[in-house]
């Protein structure tokens, strides 16, 4: 098998981190065709969004998360280039 390398560039940057009321993600692989969920640390997925056309890439996707309880989150950003997580943690 093989596996396949990626650039430090194509995993999301999520910040603030630690986050209270807004998160944002970017990545050099945000398009048209992502979708981010946010799952916490028992797995249960507490929001989904998708990017529509036109979402501007180069400064990211800002998410209102202050309606997340204090924890630690994954995020999981779905691109037509594959999957790529992150981590963070809310206030």
């Amino acid at each position: 098998t093989t596996t396949e390398e990626k650039s430090p560039e194509s995993f999301p940057e999520v910040f603030p981190n630690p986050a209270t009321d807004e998160l944002i993600v970017r990545s050099s692989e945000l398009g048209d065709k992502t979708e981010i969920e946010i799952y916490n640390v028992m797995g249960e997925k507490r929001l989904t969004l998708s990017l529509v056309l036109g979402t501007p890439k180069g400064e990211g996707l800002r998410i209102d998360v202050s309606s997340l309880v204090p924890g630690i989150y994954f995020v999981r950003v779905q691109t037509d280039k594959g999957i790529r997580p992150a981590r963070f943690v809310k206030e």
